[in-house]
């Protein structure tokens, strides 16, 4: 693994919070894969053993979903990070799912052999990684050609948006973005991810673009969201020594984010893209 390949770790560089882990482990195959369940659903009724690749699983809470939906089949879970594949593996067994495994292994150089893959699937990772084609040139690989699809999802952060109206939780959103800008992350993959799919060598006329939506209203999915994460432990220095906020102004972005959680009308929704790129 080259020192560059290093770097690109779990959550932008940095180690993910206990908040954050719990966060990501509220997502499912439900609330973030719909735009390719139906894709999953006919291949699976053709190839009911089908194998799938998860990039980038973390705490595995997709993955061990997807699973359900091939009993037959056989989903891997890979992820740079050997604390969030404990909690994972954890989840598969508290689930009694048998038929997903969890290893450790580099987005761009994944130890599987070419076309080896029915699925290829990844959600919210490829944005985190310095080399977006790259790596998509690298899930295409492991993909089985003539009937294989590589499935992508990024959210587009820029399309936030807040009810009701708070400034400074406006701004506290824009200054999260401002901080995981001065690590080269592009927030606006969604918008990205066709043209980083096209630039891996996969044919425009192989992808299918729809764009989809995070939308979090009630107060289990606020809970689930806690924008609070954003602004304590390594976020919250990462931002002081970054110059973008005072440890004054993030007291004042905790108390925001904790009455927007707390809100009976709040709610936050943001787009997302997605691809499904047939093989």
């Amino acid at each position: 693994m080259s020192d560059q390949h290093k770097q690109d770790d779990y959550y932008a560089g940095f180690k993910p919070s206990e908040a954050t882990k719990n966060a990501h482990g509220s997502r499912s195959a439900e609330n973030n894969c719909q735009y390719m369940l139906p894709t999953l659903l006919q291949m699976a009724a053709d190839k009911p053993n089908l194998r799938i690749l998860d990039v980038g699983c973390g705490p595995g809470s997709i993955t061990v979903s997807l699973a359900q939906y091939i009993p037959q089949g056989q989903i891997i879970g890979v992820d740079l990070s050997e604390t969030v594949l404990e909690k994972a593996n954890g989840l598969a067994r508290e689930q009694q799912v048998a038929n997903v495994s969890f290893q450790v292994a580099n987005a761009y150089e994944l130890p599987f052999e070419d076309g080896s893959c029915d699925i290829v699937h990844t959600s919210q990772a490829v944005v985190h990684l310095s080399e977006h084609s790259r790596a998509i040139r690298e899930f295409a690989r492991v993909t089985r050609k003539g009937g294989g699809v590589v499935c992508m999802r990024e959210a587009d952060t820029y399309t936030a948006a807040f009810y009701p109206r708070d400034p400074v939780l406006e701004d506290s959103w824009q200054r999260f973005i401002r901080v995981n800008e001065t690590m080269d992350i592009q927030w606006d993959g969604g918008r990205r991810l066709k043209d980083w799919t096209v630039q891996a060598g996969i044919p425009a006329a192989s992808i299918e673009f729809t764009a989809g939506s995070w939308c979090f209203h009630t107060l289990e999915q606020r809970r689930d969201f806690n924008g609070l994460r954003f602004w304590q432990g390594a976020s919250a220095d990462n931002a002081v020594e970054s110059g973008v906020a005072t440890r004054e102004e993030i007291q004042e972005f905790q108390s925001a984010w904790q009455s927007w959680t707390d809100g009976d009308d709040s709610l936050l929704m943001m787009l997302h893209g997605q691809v499904i790129a047939h093989l």
